[in-house]
C-alpha cells in the first residue's frame, strides 16, 4: 500500500523500520504539503502525528480528510495533553485507529494494523458480477456465497459452500448452473484467487505465505489453481496482471461452457 506520513523524524524512522519494503512510505514534511499528496499520488492509508499540530491547522486537515472518507487515518503519537486533545478531535471526526509511541508501536503491530486496513478496505471487483447473478437462488444459498467472498480462505471446494448454505452439493450445483455460474467448483477458485492477488499487489508477501492466508495447504495446489482460473503463475499477479485483467479472466473462466476436469474441487482438499 501507499502510506503518507505526517510525522516527526524519530516516529517517522520507527514507521519507515516497521513497514520495511512490505509498503510504499511517502514522508510529507509539512501539513500544507499533504493536500499535494493527496492530489498528486493514490494514497491508501494516512499516517499523523497531532503534536505539532497548530490551532490554525485543525481545520484544514479535518475538511480534508473528510474530503476522503475512503483514505483510513492512524494516528501516531506520545502521550501528552496537546497530543491528546487533537487525537479526540479526529477521533470525534471518525479517525479510530490510534498507536502510541513506546506503548504499542512495535513492528508487528504495525504491519499487522497496515495488512487489516488493506483487507477491511479492500472491495471484490468479481462479487458485483456474481451477486447479479445469485440474486434469484434460494436465500441461504445467496449468503453462503456472499460468505465465501467474505472469507474465502474458508472455502476449499463446493462441498463447504453446500454446507454453509444447509443445502446439498447437488442442489448448489443445479443452482448456480441455472444462475448462469458455469462451474460452481471454478466459482469457489476464483474467490480465492481473487483475494490471494489482492494480497500480492498490497504486500511483498511470498507465494506460500499467500497461499496458507487464502487457505491452500500447498504452494504447488494453490499454483495450479492460479493457472486454471487466471491462465499464469501466482508471480504474475505482481509483474503483469492487474485487477481489471484478472476480473476478464475469472469472468470468462465463470461463463466459459468448457467440460470440467475436476481440479478445481480439490481445492485445498487434494495435496
Amino acid at each position: 500500500m501507499h502510506v503518507a506520513a505526517r510525522l516527526s523524524e524519530y516516529l517517522l524512522t520507527q514507521l519507515r523500520a516497521a513497514l520495511a519494503r512490505d509498503h510504499t512510505l511517502v514522508a510529507v514534511p509539512t501539513w500544507g504539503e499533504l493536500p499535494q499528496v493527496f492530489r498528486g499520488r493514490a494514497v491508501d492509508v494516512v499516517v499523523l502525528e497531532p503534536a505539532p499540530l497548530g490551532p490554525d491547522e485543525l481545520a484544514p486537515l479535518l475538511r480534508l480528510l473528510a474530503s476522503h472518507p475512503a483514505v483510513p487515518v492512524i494516528v501516531y503519537t506520545s502521550v501528552s495533553p496537546a497530543a491528546m486533545r487533537v487525537t479526540v478531535e479526529l477521533a470525534r471526526r471518525g479517525v479510530h485507529h490510534v498507536v502510541f509511541r513506546g506503548i504499542d508501536d512495535a513492528p508487528g503491530r504495525f504491519r499487522a494494523l497496515m495488512q487489516d486496513l488493506a483487507d477491511t478496505t479492500w472491495r471484490s471487483a468479481l462479487w458485483p458480477w456474481v451477486e447479479a447473478r445469485v440474486a434469484q437462488v434460494p436465500a441461504p444459498l445467496e449468503r453462503a456465497v456472499r460468505e465465501l467472498f467474505d472469507a474465502p480462505h474458508r472455502f476449499t471446494d463446493v462441498a463447504d459452500l453446500a454446507a454453509a448454505s444447509g443445502l446439498t452439493r447437488r442442489t448448489v450445483e443445479r443452482w448456480l448452473t441455472r444462475a448462469g455460474i458455469a462451474s460452481p467448483k471454478l466459482l469457489v477458485v476464483s474467490a480465492r484467487v481473487e483475494r490471494a492477488h489482492h494480497i500480492m499487489r498490497s504486500s511483498s508477501a511470498d507465494v506460500a505465505t499467500v497461499a496458507e492466508r487464502v487457505g491452500y495447504p500447498s504452494p504447488r495446489l494453490f499454483a495450479r489453481q492460479v493457472a486454471l482460473v487466471a491462465g499464469a503463475p501466482p508471480t504474475a499477479f505482481r509483474a503483469s496482471i492487474s485487477g481489471a485483467e484478472l476480473f476478464a479472466r475469472l469472468t470468462a473462466a465463470l461463463e466459459a461452457r468448457a467440460p470440467d476436469t475436476g481440479s478445481a474441487g480439490a481445492a485445498g482438499r487434494a495435496s
